[in-house]
């Protein structure tokens, strides 16, 4: 089932009746009803928990063969109040429950929630507290009576969330030659590193996931998939697709578009509903749409390994190559939170690896090689009049000899872009949100490694190793 915490914080959201819906481990599709009691606990000086507030939830029937319903009560301690809770207390709230089959058929209990708080350092404490039971279709919650302290002024009430929760899994028998409303996919540009693809159901389709398949062809590779003038789909997507399986709570899907040359990328979907018996039945294809894209980043050396998990996500990991097919910039992004992440390597002049720069987040929305991201700063010492210059070779920046001499330290890097913007003061982002303890780098976000003069390859001095274990955790590599 969803984690508790998660369902939380869906339902804090907006303090109300809400629905969530996904597929269950057992093949269902599960709906979420939420009730919250309370003012909001994210606003100060919300109004607390009060006696005789009341909230109700009723299952609306929908097009389904079969359901089962769990119902949950449940008080919360919210911890993260903007008031701060200045010592130890415990809680107890007398809620009244009417359930049943509808509002005009209930049975009533009453049940008696306590939660505990406890300020020190590593302590436990129950913060939560459930009442479970299972197939009311209906059920009301009143608040009898709340037994909770003031504390230096603060009042624990506003602490306090009840929550009235009804999951509804319901089983389905697919449609037959069920085909969906829509499907459309988007119409890719030059630069694009995705094609986003909506469709939608019929309400009485019966699916439980959506099967989603694609497949990329090269124009100059085309005649090899024409069978007497046409295009044979069935070789096609046999021999050369990617096919994921998404819940049927999912419409819409953003494929990657991580291929080179000039070509077409065939994609197609079709209904499938996976019963709690383990059965399978699979509804028709779609007929395949077409969409022309002109090829990623063709002009450069790359290799991308894309990695799938459940429900659609996936992590990207691209390498761009320079002429000696030497890394020089691995690139990440995830679907999630869509963000790319960039590391950078510079070479000295043997063509051995002697810069690591720490990945940076935020280096652009769409994968693709950065030019000029990390550049080194003038430093007087090294004899470095100038800032390195756009497309300059940063060789003359750290590739001195020999260690020992004060001249062997490499410079900083511009905090105008790149891995020394982001770990610095002037990163706009730093100190809010996520990024509220993003360190300072003081200018050398990188690691550096100098060999022995002897054209052996042997390392004679490296700084800074837990920066290289944090590019290959960050770039999906080893260190």
């Amino acid at each position: 089932m969803q984690p508790i915490r998660a369902l939380f914080l869906a339902c804090l959201a907006m303090l109300g009746l809400q629905t969530t819906a996904r597929a269950t481990g057992d093949d269902g599709i599960e709906k979420i009803y939420c009730a919250v009691l309370s003012g909001s606990p994210l606003v100060t000086n919300a109004s607390p928990l009060e006696v005789n507030a009341s909230d109700s939830l009723t299952y609306a029937p929908e097009y389904a063969t079969s359901r089962k319903i769990k119902n949950v009560i449940t008080l919360s301690l919210f911890e993260e109040t903007p008031d701060y809770i200045p010592g130890d207390f415990t809680a107890r709230v007398t809620v009244h429950i009417e359930y049943g089959a509808s509002s005009s058929s209930v049975n009533t209990i009453d049940q008696q929630l306590e939660v505990t708080y406890t300020k020190g350092e590593g302590a436990k404490y129950n913060a939560k507290k459930y009442f479970s039971f299972g197939g009311a279709e209906y059920v009301k919650i009143t608040v009898l009576s709340i037994t909770a302290p003031t504390i230096g002024g603060f009042d624990t009430k506003k602490a306090l969330i009840l929550q009235n929760e009804m999951r509804v899994t319901r089983y389905f028998t697919l449609k037959s030659g069920v085909t969906p409303v829509t499907f459309t996919p988007g119409t890719p540009v030059a630069g694009d590193d995705e094609l986003s693809v909506t469709w939608t159901w019929p309400v009485d389709a019966g699916n439980t996931h959506t099967q989603l398949e694609w497949s990329w062809v090269e124009d100059e590779l085309a005649d090899a998939y024409v069978v007497n003038g046409s295009i044979d789909y069935n070789g096609l997507f046999r021999n050369n697709s990617t096919r994921i399986d998404l819940p049927a709570g999912i419409g819409t899907y953003k494929i990657p578009l991580l291929y080179g040359g000039v070509g077409k990328l065939y994609c197609r979907i079709r209904a499938v509903n996976l019963s709690k018996t383990g059965n399978r039945m699979d509804g028709p294809w779609t007929t395949p749409q077409a969409k022309a894209f002109t090829g990623h980043n063709d002009l450069l050396n790359w290799q991308a390994t894309t990695i799938f998990s459940e429900n659609g996500k996936r992590k990207v990991v691209i390498q761009y190559f320079d002429g000696s097919l030497r890394s020089r910039q691995t690139v990440t992004k995830d679907n999630v939170t869509n963000t790319v992440v960039t590391a950078e390597t510079f070479y000295d002049a043997e063509g051995r690896p002697a810069i690591q720069v720490l990945p940076t987040p935020g280096t652009a929305t769409v994968i693709s090689y950065t030019k000029n991201l990390n550049l080194f700063k003038a430093n007087a010492k090294l004899n470095l009049p100038n800032d390195q210059a756009l497309n300059e070779d940063p060789v003359k920046f750290f590739d001195l000899q020999p260690v020992a001499l004060p001249t062997s330290i490499t410079p900083a890097m511009s905090t105008a872009s790149g891995a020394s913007r982001y770990y610095s003061p002037a990163n706009p982002d730093t100190g809010t949100g996520v990024n509220a303890h993003i360190p300072d780098a003081e200018g050398y976000p990188y690691a550096v490694t100098r060999y022995t003069p002897d054209a052996t390859g042997r390392i004679m001095a490296k700084s800074g190793d837990e920066i290289l274990t944090h590019v290959a955790r960050m770039t999906g590599g080893e260190a």
